[in-house]
């Protein structure tokens, strides 16, 4: 009989639970309290602007408001041949899906005409949504170009 089989007899009992019940629940307040940046969500318009262009127009609009976790990812970069020299940041932001507020977080858009969110004064570009967090936060890979900012 191969190896496999007889491990397969060694498993814990059938309807037993490993992780016990409301575990996700007892953690919640371990996730949230990390959670103390206030950011701010916009989504740029995709549309043409309107003519005339009206005074203070940007294009864009606040989705959502939340608090967030920052995290600079201390990644080495490769220098990439360019005409001028390119410096980008990357970051890593958390951000509960229901905020404390009681307003759930609405479908982001990630890469090139993604979102954005602004954090401790800076504006960053989600590029792209991780869904691995438990079941009560998203983790967002955000990048800061600091060459052209905000292009």
């Amino acid at each position: 009989m191969p190896q496999f089989y007889q491990l397969e007899a060694k498993m814990p009992l059938p309807n037993t639970r490993v992780i016990p019940p409301n575990w996700a629940e007892r953690h919640r307040p371990t996730i949230t309290g990390t959670m103390t940046v206030p950011c701010i969500f916009y989504r740029v318009s995709t549309e043409p602007p309107p003519y005339p262009v009206p005074p203070g127009w940007t294009g864009e609009e606040v989705i959502h408001e939340t608090v967030c976790r920052l995290q600079e990812r201390k990644l080495s970069n490769t220098p990439t041949p360019t005409e001028q020299p390119t410096s980008v940041r990357d970051y890593l932001v958390t951000v509960p899906h229901v905020s404390p507020e009681g307003v759930r977080l609405p479908e982001l858009r990630a890469g090139e005409r993604g979102d954005q969110v602004q954090v401790m004064g800076r504006r960053l570009a989600v590029t792209s949504i991780m869904y691995g967090s438990l079941e009560f936060s998203r983790d967002l890979d955000c990048t800061d170009n600091l060459t052209q900012q905000n292009p």
